[in-house]
């Protein structure tokens, strides 16, 4: 707070009052008069009194409001990368649900359960929210001299601040892991699409998991196959190879009939 007083002939004087305050310059001018507030001459002049501080109580207010809107949307941005980064790792069936979504032909996905995908979402903004609050409480309480420094507000505004600086933080980790993700994912279909031959899976992926020479209804449950993809009429019979791949983590089932390529197939999981 700083102050400074003007005296003027007339017997009053100005008093002029700067407020530094969240961020906010408030300022004040008021008129005082020798007499105090209990003579006659300042209660009929204390009626002239003019005051214009700006800002206070209501700025402290909107600067909240402001703080946890900005918050809230940091939370959405960050938990939305962790949770498409997820999906890319280990496939959406292992986050949404096996019968919660279908792939396209060129690896990408679709949701059938939209509830199903967003209780998930959910699943992640809460535990985006935990691990950011803790972080803010964790650096709440600076010491005095970096308290006096940044000329930091209350408790609960230093929290929401902190809590901001941690969702920036966890959106930035996002963003890297999901460019990465999406890069090798990108890379891994463009490759699997031209792959004619099983020795062309072999060559890429190595030696397969597994492989069954004839699929029976016994272990086509094993496989876990989506029955949008793949139903037991169709895999009654066939022959199947399994590959897999890692980061991002996809098996890819090649149908045979009669020693030729028939269909692929895949599933998110090791």
């Amino acid at each position: 707070m700083l102050s400074d007083s003007i005296c003027n002939p007339a017997g009053y004087f100005y008093c002029l009052q700067l407020k530094y305050d969240y961020g906010i310059l408030a300022v004040g001018i008021c008129r005082q008069y020798p007499g105090g507030k209990d003579s006659d001459a300042g209660n009929e002049m204390s009626k002239q009194f003019t005051a214009c501080f700006i800002g206070s109580e209501t700025a402290k207010k909107l600067l909240r409001i402001l703080l946890i809107l900005l918050y809230f949307i940091l939370l959405n941005v960050a938990a939305n990368y962790f949770y498409l980064s997820d999906c890319l790792i280990f496939g959406p069936e292992q986050i949404a649900g096996r019968m919660n979504v279908g792939y396209l032909n060129d690896g990408s996905l679709y949701y059938t359960n939209p509830a199903a995908m967003f209780f998930r979402y959910m699943l992640y903004l809460f535990f985006s929210a935990v691990l950011t609050w803790i972080a803010a409480a964790a650096f709440e309480n600076p010491g005095e001299r970096l308290r006096r420094i940044l000329n930091m507000p209350g408790r609960k505004m230093r929290r929401l601040l902190f809590a901001c600086i941690a969702c920036t933080i966890l959106i930035c980790s996002g963003v890297g892991i999901f460019s990465f993700i999406s890069s090798r994912n990108a890379k891994l279909w463009q490759e699997v699409s031209s792959f004619s031959t099983l020795e062309q899976y072999e060559k890429y992926f190595g030696k397969p998991q597994y492989h069954l020479p004839e699929v029976n209804e016994e272990n086509f449950e094993q496989l876990g196959q989506n029955r949008r993809m793949c139903d037991l009429d169709f895999a009654r019979g066939k022959e199947v190879y399994v590959f897999r791949s890692t980061w991002p983590f996809r098996r890819f089932f090649v149908w045979r009939e009669n020693g030729r390529i028939i269909k692929i197939t895949w599933r998110g999981g090791r």
